[in-house]
C-alpha cells in the first residue's frame, strides 16, 4: 500500500482565526484541544479541513436559507480561490477556510450565494453582498492579509 507522506515541520496551525501551537502525540487523531492543535504523524489535516469546512457550511446553510440554497454545497482544496459557483447553483468552499475566523468563512459562503442571483462582480452582484453581509470589508481585508498563509499548512501535493 501506499505510505502516507509525514508532516511537514509545521509547529503552527491557523485555525479559526487563531495561530495555535502543534503538539505533535504519535498515533493521536487531529483534533484541537484548549488551545492547541494535536497531531499524530499520520494525521490526515485536508481530511480535518475538509469536515470542520462541511460542518461549518452545513450551519451556514441553514442559517441563510431565507436568502438563497445553493443546489450543491462542495468543500474541496482550491489552490487559487476562495469559494466557486457554477451557473446551475454548485456551489465550493476552499477547506483552508476553516483556518480563517468564522466571519471570513461566512463572508465568502454568502459572496458566492449572490453569484446565484449575480453571475458576475457587478454593481449589482457588490450591492447584494453588501446588503446581506455588511462587515464584507472586514472580512475581505483578512484573506488579503492571511490568505497567503493559510495554504502553507498542507503539502502542494496533498
Amino acid at each position: 500500500g501506499e505510505r502516507k507522506k509525514p508532516f511537514r515541520a509545521l509547529d503552527r496551525i491557523y485555525y479559526q482565526g487563531q495561530d495555535l501551537p502543534v503538539i505533535r502525540i504519535p498515533g493521536k487523531r487531529i483534533c484541537k484541544e484548549g488551545e492547541a492543535f494535536l497531531l499524530g504523524q499520520e494525521g490526515d489535516l485536508a481530511a480535518f479541513f475538509r469536515r470542520e469546512t462541511a460542518a461549518a457550511a452545513q450551519a451556514l446553510e441553514e442559517k441563510w436559507a431565507w436568502a438563497a440554497r445553493p443546489a450543491t454545497l462542495r468543500y474541496r482544496r482550491m489552490k487559487t480561490r476562495w469559494g466557486s459557483c457554477t451557473p446551475a447553483g454548485a456551489i465550493t468552499l476552499n477547506i483552508h477556510l476553516v483556518q480563517a475566523p468564522l466571519l471570513v468563512l461566512e463572508y465568502v459562503y454568502v459572496h458566492e450565494l449572490a453569484h446565484l442571483l449575480h453571475p458576475h462582480h457587478g454593481k449589482a452582484f457588490w450591492g447584494q453582498v453588501a446588503v446581506w453581509f455588511p462587515r464584507y470589508k472586514e472580512a475581505k481585508a483578512w484573506l488579503r492579509s492571511h490568505g497567503s498563509f493559510l495554504f502553507l499548512s498542507l503539502d502542494p501535493d496533498l
